[in-house]
Order: structure tokens, then C-alpha cells, then sequence
């Protein structure tokens, strides 16, 4: 398998094996485990820039992959909703809220 790597136009990268064109300036690196030495990593010459939290698929994914970035960013969304719902209704009986839904 050929492991050469030829530097495209404008930053991108072409790998001659998978025949997959790579935007050097969007790559990111992060490094997972305790005991990793977190090396610096680079394509065509390019230092890639090292993340801890990244997203993928919409999904947050963090270097020691748990969920609580995810979770935080979620919760403040929901409750930057509930704040606009709040400021929008005036009148909130509950006992007429219930009844006219």
C-alpha cells in the first residue's frame, strides 16, 4: 500500500492509498488516555490543532469522553427556552393553563 501523501491546492491534502481528499485547516487532533504524551501531529507541514472538546454528528465528544459537556450544553439550551416560554406567557394560573390546553 502506498503511504505517500501529495499536498493539494489551497491546504488540502490528497492520500494516494484511499484515494480521500483531507482539508488540512479543518483537521484536529485529540489525544484520549492519562497516560498519553499528547505528541504534536502534523499533514503537509501543517500543525494540527489540538482539541479537547470536539463535535461530531452534532454531538459533543470530549477527550476523557464523558457526557457532561454535552449535557451542560443541552441544559442551558433548554433552559434558555423555558426563560422566553416564561417572559412570554403573563398569566400563568395553573389551574387555567391545564384547562385550555
Amino acid at each position: 500500500a502506498r503511504q505517500e501523501e501529495i499536498p493539494g491546492r489551497s491546504g488540502w491534502l490528497i492520500n494516494l492509498d484511499r484515494q480521500l481528499l483531507f482539508n488540512v485547516g479543518k483537521c484536529k487532533i485529540m489525544h484520549f488516555g492519562g497516560k498519553n504524551h499528547k505528541f504534536s501531529s502534523s499533514m503537509n507541514g501543517v500543525r494540527l490543532e489540538e482539541v479537547e472538546v470536539d463535535k461530531d454528528v452534532g454531538v459533543l465528544v470530549a477527550d476523557n469522553l464523558r457526557p457532561s459537556h454535552q449535557c451542560s450544553v443541552a441544559t442551558s439550551k433548554a433552559n434558555g427556552v423555558l426563560g422566553q416560554i416564561s417572559r412570554t406567557v403573563k398569566y400563568r394560573d395553573k389551574k387555567t393553563f391545564i384547562h385550555n390546553m
